[in-house]
């Protein structure tokens, strides 16, 4: 799969947006191709796949449900039930797993074969095993013409990762996360461990004491991010945003759940849901981090000059600026136990 699937920038503007966008096509195909790209997946990795493919093929239109039918005929992984639906579908979508899928048991093809009529089975007669069981003459007969995938190019229509990883909810974008490693996307430069430990010292600084503004400066500057896409990443009410900061300057675990809790009141008041970032964390690699960042840093390097020139020439368009009040910084919030307060994770019940 080209690297540009992943590293369009010039995404749908509703998309960037988040406003009116039905991303849910996208986001299918998106998936699709990247756990095609992995040869073997855990069995969790397969359920939550299969989870969000069959809610999402419920919703998405006849070509998006033919390019992903194509996608997983041939892929010796693909799950059983994804499949199994894929083959029910109409004709156009069955015919590539009928003939080409060696997920589903022959009994069940066959099954197909007789309950859906002629058409399914001469998708299900084009595979070797099955010439002798079905008279392929009655079915030349009834002129079956093989389907023509209308076949769309990805980079017409995903637009950014980025903003569909944004756009996603927290089951999609584990998924993203936890396949990212097989994407053909250039990681980011990792950060030497040397050179990572103020910036993830300032972090945590930043999260006790809830000064968001101090925790987007720093991310800005440790990453090579622009200050848009640092706020983005700070206010992030999911909080998977974090975590791939966090794991791309190799953040210890600890340092991690404390900021989960502190910085984002959306996050730090579900502990489970603290804890289930922080066993995403644990999950998904430094290399899949990296090549998110490295998404994040082209999709918003035209941003980084654009707020840099705001910000020497904030003032222009603001009758008497200089003349106006001038509001002082807000001090930061101290958290209860002081600056160096530490935060104990107690496990939630069960």
């Amino acid at each position: 799969m080209p690297s540009h699937v992943f590293l369009n920038t010039g995404g749908p503007e509703c998309l960037a947006q988040g406003h009116g966008a039905d991303i849910r096509p996208i986001l299918l195909r998106v998936l699709t191709d990247l756990y095609v790209q992995r040869v073997a997946h855990s069995a969790d990795e397969e359920r939550h796949y299969t989870e969000l493919a069959l809610r999402l093929l419920a919703v998405v239109d006849l070509p998006v449900r033919i390019v992903v039918a194509t996608r997983l005929a041939t892929f010796p992984g693909a799950p059983v039930e994804v499949a199994r639906r894929l083959a029910r579908d109409v004709l156009d979508v069955a015919a590539p797993v009928l003939k080409h899928s060696n997920v589903l048991p022959h009994a069940e093809l066959i099954s197909i074969a007789e309950e859906l009529g002629p058409a399914y089975a001469a998708a299900v007669a084009a595979r070797a095993e099955f010439s002798a069981l079905i008279d392929l003459q009655a079915m030349e007969k009834m002129d079956i013409s093989e389907p023509q995938p209308d076949v769309i190019e990805a980079g017409e229509q995903t637009g950014s990762l980025s903003e569909l990883f944004f756009a996603a909810d927290a089951a999609e974008r584990r998924l993203i996360l936890l396949n990212l490693d097989y994407a053909p996307i250039s990681p980011a430069q990792p950060v030497a461990a040397a050179l990572a430990r103020d910036p993830v010292r300032r972090l945590e600084q930043a999260a006790l004491l809830r000064n968001t503004a101090e925790f987007v400066r720093v991310t800005e500057d440790a990453l090579g991010l622009s200050h848009k896409q640092a706020a983005r990443i700070a206010d992030d009410r999911s909080g998977e945003t974090i975590v791939v900061v966090a794991k791309a300057l190799s953040m210890p675990a600890d340092v991690l759940q404390r900021i989960l809790l502190l910085l984002n009141p959306a996050i730090g008041q579900s502990v489970q849901r603290v804890y289930d970032l922080a066993a995403l964390h644990d999950e998904m690699t430094q290399d899949a981090a990296l090549r998110l960042l490295a998404i994040w840093q082209e999709s918003e390097l035209h941003d980084l000059s654009s707020s840099r020139h705001r910000l020497m020439h904030w003032d222009d368009d603001i009758p008497d600026a200089r003349l106006t009040t001038q509001h002082p910084a807000r001090a930061a919030e101290s958290h209860p136990g002081g600056d160096g307060a530490q935060v104990r994770m107690v496990s939630p019940s069960r």
